[in-house]
């Protein structure tokens, strides 16, 4: 009898979820359809509400007094808009705010092709999916809890390996654009003209990056605007080195040529510096992997070679004691020496 009420409980919650997940899944398809039509519309919402003329304009009302167009709005919609400006709503809309904002940096500067909205929704149906997982294939709610945290963190774990990918390809392309602009200007370019010659004889990311760079100077955008857009979008202090520079020279004047040979160098010895430190400390990282994994390695090998063993970590309450305090000293191990090894030039 326990067992059959164990399965329905299980069947209930994998019906539920997968009703979840099935509604995830319907959102994602209409904004995906529906993405064009909000892009034109964020577009021209973009043009249009930054003149502040719905907010800021005066009305003279039939008895004289004077109503702006925010007070008017406010007025129709009153009743709605104070429910909107309770502290929990106001909290809770400036956080997701905060992180929304901060998830379409990351995205930026990974260069993934996705949006926060895309994230959030993949994290969810990545989640769900997870606990689904577990609960059929292990019919235990420790393990689908431990699945759909793995499935959620999955996404953001590749955007985070694809931002430092991205800034270690920019840093190996940085020295030779800031020779390459130093030469042209000597050769009596002009610095948009370096900039352009860099966009078309290098490969991407940084082509991609210095061709955006130009385009929002033609655009009307001030060079030192253009460059600190250039700097937040890829996650990299070489860059934000030579980006400081070339600004510092801006203001005070000098040889820009000059200037940017003497950040190149320096952009060198760093490089040539941080060689020798991963050579040095290749075997604590090393070390730090094999720490990691072992664990997991003995587990899955006790589990396959003895069912009854293993399963009395899971069943018996000093069982799951150990393996709490097991991966709790895990952790702590892995951060200690990643702090050790991970020396910062």
């Amino acid at each position: 009898m326990r067992k059959e009420a164990v399965k329905i409980q299980l069947h209930t919650a994998i019906s539920v979820l997968a009703t979840v997940l099935a509604a995830l899944v319907l959102s994602g398809l209409k904004y995906i359809l529906t993405g064009r039509r909000r892009h034109i519309e964020a577009r021209i919402s973009d043009a249009l509400g930054d003149t502040g003329e719905s907010s800021s304009a005066i009305d003279v009302s039939d008895d004289g007094s004077e109503t702006s167009g925010q007070a008017r709005d406010l007025s129709q919609r009153g009743p709605k808009r104070r429910r909107l400006k309770l502290p929990a709503f106001r909290l809770r809309g400036a956080f997701m705010e905060q992180y929304m904002k901060t998830l379409k940096v990351e995205l930026i500067k990974a260069g993934a092709p996705l949006k926060p909205e895309e994230v959030v929704g993949l994290s969810c149906c990545l989640a769900i999916s997870g606990v689904i997982v577990g609960l059929l294939i292990f019919q235990n709610l420790t393990f689908a809890l431990v699945l759909g945290v793995a499935g959620s963190a999955a996404l953001r774990i590749w955007i985070t390996l694809m931002k430092n990918k991205r800034s270690r390809l920019v840093e190996s392309q940085l020295l030779n654009a800031l020779v390459m602009i130093a030469n042209s200007l000597r050769a009596g370019h002009s610095f948009m003209q370096a900039l352009d010659l860099v966009s078309t004889e290098l490969t991407p990311p940084l082509s991609t990056e210095f061709g955006k760079l130009a385009r929002e100077c033609r655009m009307g955008l001030s060079v030192e605007d253009a460059l600190l857009n250039m700097a937040g979008r890829v996650d990299s202090k070489d860059l934000e080195l030579a980006v400081t520079g070339v600004l510092i020279q801006r203001q005070v004047g000098g040889n820009l040529a000059r200037v940017l040979d003497s950040i190149a160098a320096t952009i060198d010895k760093r490089i040539k510096t941080r060689a020798r430190i991963q050579v040095a400390t290749a075997q604590g990282r090393i070390s730090a992997w094999i720490v990691s994994i072992l664990p997991f390695a003995l587990g899955a090998l006790v589990f396959g070679m003895y069912p009854e063993f293993g399963g009395i970590m899971f069943s018996h309450p000093l069982g799951r004691i150990m393996l709490a305090g097991g991966g709790v000293l895990l952790v702590i191990g892995v951060v200690a020496v990643r702090k050790v090894v991970n020396i910062d030039v």
